[in-house]
């Protein structure tokens, strides 16, 4: 039996499996992508999701998963959503994190979230607008950054928020090359918890 091929089906490889859990059989399994629709928090979301498919199975019984795979298609059905909604991303907000040098946890503390909740950010649970736009100011205002860093050095390994700080200043130096002359004026686009550092 071949695979019913939809529109925007493609087939990535074959994989041997010693025992397919489909047939039992020793034999080369498909891998597709394909598009699929779902609900998601009462909205239809088309997402690319990864499947499986063995020829020698039933109509009814041909396509399976694995771990990885259902996990990855999870992450992107609920990545659909947030683009659907103007959301960031798991893969954007671990970017973000990654940009600062920060620990899940960390980055969840300079946040004022709980320990585990980036973390969860990023591998399953999608985020409502409010914590989105706490995420997004973070990374595009360097003086509200520089702020919640210093009001959690109590809350940071030693030494963090010193390094967090060091790297907003280079982001600022970097996009506005002209701040150090201006700094001693009272003009500079950098922060008081910045400039409290230096």
């Amino acid at each position: 039996m071949k695979y019913k091929r939809r529109d925007g089906d493609v087939l990535m490889r074959k994989v041997l499996f010693d025992e397919c859990p489909m047939c039992d059989k020793t034999h080369e399994v498909e891998e597709w992508e394909c598009i699929d629709t779902t609900i998601v928090q009462g909205q239809k979301v088309s997402y690319t999701e990864k499947i499986f498919f063995c020829q020698n199975a039933s109509d009814d019984m041909n396509m399976f998963v694995n771990g990885g795979m259902l996990n990855e298609n999870l992450t992107r059905c609920r990545n659909a959503y947030r683009i659907q909604n103007g959301l960031l991303t798991s893969k954007e907000i671990a970017g973000i994190r990654e940009e600062y040098g920060l620990t899940s946890e960390e980055f969840s503390k300079i946040l004022g979230f709980k320990e585990d909740r980036i973390k969860r950010l990023e591998a399953k649970v999608i985020q409502d607008k409010e914590t989105d736009q706490l995420i997004r100011r973070f990374h595009t205002d360097k003086d509200f950054a520089a702020d919640l860093v210093q009001k959690s050095v109590n809350v940071m390994p030693e030494g963090k928020s010193e390094e967090v700080l060091k790297k907003l200043k280079k982001m600022i130096n970097e996009k506005y090359p002209q701040t150090r002359r201006r700094i001693p004026c009272g003009f500079c686009v950098a922060s008081k918890a910045i400039l409290s550092f230096l």
